[in-house]
């Protein structure tokens, strides 16, 4: 008889095998690639050592597409145009099935605002790979840029299911959320490790810091109380001397208290001079830092809660302002954006010193109902609000023949050409007195010199180096305009900012002559001419 033999091992030695087994599985674990390590270097704003990391890589070996694309996503974030740029096409050259690699190249023209050609490498990184969600993220960059905020918001949502742990990805899907989900959510992002820049990361600290405040006594949103159909508002002429006509002001009362306020289409919301700010009762919610033309950088300022502001027949009520903190180079008691009345069509009929509000026409889908006019935020311009449902631009027949331009919050960018160059993103700016240009795209058509002489001032200071561009012919939507000796200054702030390149300004030397009428819901503008009013 065939006998067996069995023994019975220990629970404790059992339990002390079982771990170490486990460990050795956990030990066995493959290590991150190095392409992962320098991602994660990138990721947490280690950006000198993720670009020794990938330039190792490349090193080891000079055909991956990837590394060349994560090369020059940090040259990038370094505003290394140039460079980051001459490694995504090498990428894409040595690398050609690279997804990250086009993807990187889009990015890169975007930033350069090339937005045509960062689509077309945004649609075929998503060819080679349908699940990039830089390529998913990039596309929803440019929708909302041109208005379509339902594509961008379903774009975002998606690049984060797909990659959570991007930072940047993360920093677009927060617009995606409800006011409470935004502080909880934006509250773990600045908890952790990202990438942010100084201006960046005090900029979404004061932001969270606003949303608190507003959670505070949620009924209190700022709203409009009196929204009739349509109104007409007299613009009153900023005179410098008894020749220099420099812009437009409106009449504002800001907790009953009166003045005049340039309208400024190149800024947002109300701000405030100190003076005038002290004199109205506004007092500071949240401390935060603005800024503008100069190049002192970001100043101090705050925001504060204004429980009236009648414009008008228009009466806002509990809505945020912001208050410069010390004086500044305003020539005013403040600048108001044309952007709070995004809900109208807006119309600065400047040669006839008006401004006139209509309706907005209505989308199809609203022709069957007749829905509660809408409730403009005056510190919340863009037009994908947290507590709205995200819709996409519609263009009316009746508006066929009016511009499309780049909205970047309250931004406005129109494609213009100076001579025969390609197409440029300038900025619609009735608080630039001049029209202005930057001397890098001056430079493409013709001499540009220097200016000892003109003095320019902007919020944030003045601006140290200033040139003249010999001869520079602007053309924009249906018009042309010759200019010479239009004055030259760096915009690369501006530009780092708005996360393309603006590469110029059409000011209010050039825009008293037209009629200007803004959809800023559906990104149109239209430009009718009306002479000169004031030479100089």
């Amino acid at each position: 008889m065939k006998s067996t033999f069995s023994c019975c091992v220990p629970v404790g030695l059992s339990l002390l095998m079982v771990a170490a087994a486990h460990a050795q599985q956990q030990d066995s674990k493959p290590e991150p690639s190095p392409i992962i390590k320098a991602r994660a270097l990138y990721r947490t704003g280690k950006l000198d050592d993720a670009l020794a990391a990938y330039q190792a890589i490349i090193a080891s070996d000079p055909k991956s597409g990837d590394a060349y694309a994560g090369e020059a996503r940090v040259l990038l974030k370094k505003e290394k145009i140039a460079d980051a740029e001459a490694a995504a096409r090498k990428g894409i050259e040595l690398d050609p099935k690279s997804d990250d690699a086009h993807v990187a190249l889009g990015e890169v023209d975007f930033r350069k605002a090339f937005i045509a050609e960062a689509q077309q490498e945004f649609v075929e990184g998503l060819k080679i790979n349908d699940r990039n969600a830089r390529a998913l993220l990039g596309r929803a960059r440019i929708f909302r840029s041109i208005s379509l905020y339902k594509h961008a918001h379903d774009f975002i949502v998606l690049a984060h299911q797909y990659d959570p742990t991007d930072p940047e990805i993360q920093r677009f899907w927060l617009s995606t959320l409800s006011s409470a989900q935004e502080i909880s959510e934006l509250e773990r992002y600045l908890s952790g490790v990202h990438n942010d820049d100084a201006d960046e990361l005090g900029n979404m600290m004061s932001y969270l810091a606003l949303l608190k405040e507003r959670d505070k006594e949620p009924q209190k949103r700022c709203q409009l109380v009196s929204h009739p159909e349509q109104a007409t508002i007299p613009l009153e002429k900023f005179m410098d001397g008894p020749n220099r006509y420099f812009g437009i002001g409106m009449k504002v009362a800001v907790n009953g208290r009166k003045t005049y306020l340039q309208v400024d289409t190149g800024a947002s919301g109300i701000l405030l001079s100190p003076k005038f700010a002290e004199k109205s009762g506004i007092t500071p919610l949240v401390h935060a830092k603005m800024g503008g033309v100069g190049d002192k950088g970001p100043v101090d300022s705050y925001v504060g809660m204004a429980d009236s502001i009648h414009i008008g027949d228009l009466e806002f009520q509990n809505c945020m302002v912001e208050v410069s903190e010390k004086k500044t180079a305003l020539e005013s008691n403040g600048l108001i954006g044309a952007d709070i009345f995004d809900k109208y069509l807006v119309t600065l009929d400047i040669p006839n010193s008006k401004m006139q509000l209509t309706a907005l026409p209505q989308r199809p889908d609203q022709r069957t109902s007749s829905p509660k006019p809408a409730e403009p935020e005056i510190l919340e311009s863009d037009s994908i609000t947290n507590d709205s449902s995200p819709q996409d631009r519609y263009i009316d027949p009746l508006m066929k023949d009016f511009s499309q331009v780049f909205r970047f919050g309250h931004m406005l960018l129109i494609p213009t050409s100076v001579g025969t160059s390609t197409p440029r993103l300038f900025l619609i700016d009735t608080g630039a007195t001049n029209n202005l240009i930057s001397p890098e795209a001056a430079r493409e058509v013709t001499k540009v010199n220097g200016d000892n002489y003109t003095r320019v001032t902007g919020i944030s200071g003045n601006v140290k180096q200033v040139y003249r561009a010999d001869k520079a012919q602007l053309r924009f939507s249906h018009y042309r305009q010759d200019n010479q000796d239009i004055l030259a200054f760096d915009l690369s702030s501006i530009s780092k900012h708005t996360g393309t390149e603006v590469s110029g300004a059409l000011g209010f030397t050039l825009l008293q002559m037209m009629k200007l009428t803004i959809d800023y819901r559906d990104g149109l503008v239209d430009f009718q001419y009306s002479g000169p009013t004031v030479r100089r």
